[in-house]
């Protein structure tokens, strides 16, 4: 049987888990993807998640595995990522885009979209060039803190956007200038994270 609903991904969330007492419960990726279904701007999204070159992208640089896109968390992350891009800021939370989307849906069209996903791609591709420029360091994507959700989706949003300003350059050592400077970040929030986890005190930058 089948059983439908309209209302935010709480009220979605909740009936199915009555419903479903032994499964797994829903992911997030899973609500939205089952809530857009049938509308032509996610269906653009879902079909920019399954590209041959984005999955493959992803899967290397450690950003999804098999079992997260068999969740939708790909869609999920570059559904977060493309509508930040249209919004031309961060979302704050995943409730942002539900919000977003049952706003703009029946208003955006894939003219409105395309152009952002030209730029997404190109900086997927490109944050995954910056640590294939220089491999002195031996460290790949998928080993840095930037291959977590959160990080990946503000990394992808800020180069997608200086893309877009033409910021963005296919310089050799421009890339290994970018990445030495990633790496710098990564490196000073993992020391800040251990200073908060062992009680020191730090100061705000």
């Amino acid at each position: 049987s089948v059983i439908q609903t309209e209302g935010d991904p709480d009220k979605v969330r909740n009936i199915f888990v009555r419903i479903n007492s032994t499964g797994a419960p829903l992911t997030d990726g899973e609500i939205l993807n089952a809530k857009y279904l049938k509308t032509p701007l996610f269906e653009q999204i879902r079909d920019f998640a399954a590209d041959r070159k984005i999955a493959a992208r992803l899967m290397r640089m450690g950003v999804v595995n098999d079992s997260k896109k068999n969740r939708r968390a790909d869609v999920l992350i570059l559904a977060e990522i493309i509508m930040s891009r249209v919004k031309d800021g961060l979302l704050d939370k995943k409730r942002a885009l539900d919000e977003m989307l049952n706003e703009k849906a029946k208003r955006l069209t894939i003219r409105d979209v395309k152009p952002h996903l030209t730029s997404v791609a190109k900086a997927i591709e490109w944050a995954e060039r910056i640590w294939q420029s220089d491999g002195r360091d031996g460290l790949k994507f998928s080993e840095s803190r930037f291959k977590k959700t959160s990080d990946f989706y503000s990394l992808v949003v800020l180069l997608s956007s200086y893309i877009d300003s033409k910021f963005i350059t296919d310089n050799r050592e421009a890339n290994r200038y970018a990445k030495r400077e990633l790496l710098r970040i990564d490196n000073e929030l993992r020391r800040y994270r251990v200073k908060v986890q062992c009680g020191e005190s730090v100061k705000a930058v």
